[in-house]
């Protein structure tokens, strides 16, 4: 069994590749994709598996992550530091007054921003790490439960 639940992944994602949401709201489900590797849609799957709805919210996030076995999310307040991998709540470009999620990747030097609108025809995106984003931060550490 890989963490808290049974699950058939067993390699940690480190290159991180962009999904696009498939919807106006799972763009928290497109993060978790590509900061697991696993399918969007495995990944909305699993969210209904456990009773989660769209939007999620934070918590909504972390615990899906630990459905497919991530048991390492920690949530910080203000600050990004390098080495980690980031989820992260921004302003939304395409719904006014609304909110979005994005991955941040400063592991390793790195200083990548993957945006699940990035590549939607008609979408802005977010190409650089924003100014302005929303606490929690949440950091994901890729550690499995039985890692």
């Amino acid at each position: 069994m890989k963490g808290l639940f049974p699950r058939e992944y067993s390699s940690v994602q480190y290159e991180i590749n962009l999904v696009n949401q498939t919807c106006n709201n799972d763009c928290v489900a497109a993060c978790i994709s590509m900061a697991l590797g696993i399918p969007i849609e495995e990944i909305k799957d699993g969210a209904k598996m456990i009773g989660l709805g769209f939007p999620m919210t934070p918590f909504d996030a972390t615990k899906l992550l630990c459905y497919f076995g991530v048991l390492g999310v920690r949530q910080q307040s203000d600050t990004l530091y390098s080495g980690n991998l980031y989820k992260i709540g921004v302003p939304s470009k395409n719904t006014q007054g609304g909110l979005h999620s994005i991955l941040i990747d400063l592991r390793n030097g790195r200083n990548y921003v993957f945006d699940p609108q990035q590549g939607v025809e008609g979408k802005k995106f977010y190409g650089v790490i924003p100014k302005q984003y929303f606490s929690p931060i949440q950091i994901i550490d890729l550690k499995y439960g039985d890692e």
